[in-house]
């Protein structure tokens, strides 16, 4: 399986996709080979959970697409319309897509199966956080709120620590989610 979380604040977003990939037929077989996270250019980052071919092929199609200036709206529609033209009725898949959007202001879009990939849009108030979260089996939210709890300063740095120690506690518990993550920052 997988996890994806991201965190955003007035002035900057950190994303994290731990490395797991899950053997269908058995899942007690599994791989750390599968980064979940991706950079898509200065101002958008990208997270997929789901399934793994589909992954592979929207992500190889992003690469091939000239995006280094396109904003994170221009990439949910993108993969939206991809996603719509080649997932198959049983298709999983999630995708968190984190960024700066024409204004610089942090946001994050949810694609997801479960709505027939219509974007969700999550914005902050200032003075606050909040998080996305996709897919872990082992629900995340308590260790956020605690590793939040110990944080003095809230910064991109700490927030990346945040996820990171969040992914290793998850996977401490959950068998789909590897204790490796990549973590990616965008700050305004």
């Amino acid at each position: 399986m997988s996890m994806v979380n991201a965190f955003i604040t007035e002035n900057f977003i950190v994303m994290s996709g731990d490395h797991r990939r899950v053997y269908i037929e058995d899942n007690d077989v599994y791989f750390d080979d599968a980064p979940k996270l991706f950079q898509i250019n200065d101002r958008v980052l990208i997270g997929y959970t789901g399934d793994y071919d589909i992954r592979l092929k929207l992500h190889a199609y992003l690469t091939k697409r000239d995006l280094k200036t396109v904003s994170p709206n221009e990439v949910a529609r993108i993969c939206r319309r991809w996603l719509e033209r080649r997932a198959k009725v049983d298709t999983q898949q999630r995708i968190l897509i984190g960024g700066l959007d024409d204004k610089r202001k942090p946001v994050i879009i949810e694609i997801t199966h479960d709505n027939d990939y219509e974007p969700t849009y999550i914005t902050v108030e200032p003075g606050h956080i909040n998080w996305r979260l996709i897919y872990a089996n082992e629900n995340p939210e308590p260790f956020i709120e605690e590793e939040l709890a110990k944080i003095e300063e809230l910064n991109p740095q700490a927030c990346a620590e945040l996820a990171r120690t969040v992914n290793k506690q998850v996977a401490e518990k959950d068998s789909f989610v590897s204790p490796s993550c990549d973590v990616g920052r965008l700050i305004v």
